[in-house]
């Protein structure tokens, strides 16, 4: 299966309108059948202080990326995204996936260590 890259997919055009680019990357990212889970989350700090996000695989990954990434993004933001994206396609490794947003999430300053990780997390480690 191949993403349709935000630069390649328009809508359809009126009278007289001239082309407008729409970012269609999380429609592509969802459609996906396998989410390619990683051996281990990765954790995140993002929004307040103490709400975590257990990444568990490389579409969240991707998804998390695109959308509620923190607006500090540098390099490894964007090589991130773009493995993530190469993993979905199926032309890298989820380990490749993991290692990258670990990477972002450090040059963002959101990566958590476990021994950071209070005891008493949500049932299911997440935020909605």
């Amino acid at each position: 299966m191949h993403l349709v890259r935000a630069a390649e997919a328009t809508r359809p055009l009126g009278a007289g309108q001239r082309p407008f680019l729409q970012p269609n990357w999380l429609l592509c990212v969802a459609a996906m059948m396998d989410n390619k889970p990683f051996e281990t989350p990765v954790v995140v700090e993002l929004g307040h202080v103490g709400k975590y996000r257990h990444i568990r695989s490389t579409q969240e990954a991707a998804e998390c990326l695109m959308t509620v990434w923190p607006l500090n993004r540098g390099p490894r933001h964007r090589d991130a995204l773009d493995t993530c994206l190469k993993v979905l396609e199926g032309y890298r490794s989820t380990a490749e996936a993991r290692r990258a947003l670990i990477e972002a999430a450090r040059e963002s300053e959101v990566l958590v260590h476990d021994d950071k990780l209070p005891d008493d997390r949500l049932p299911d480690d997440r935020l909605h």
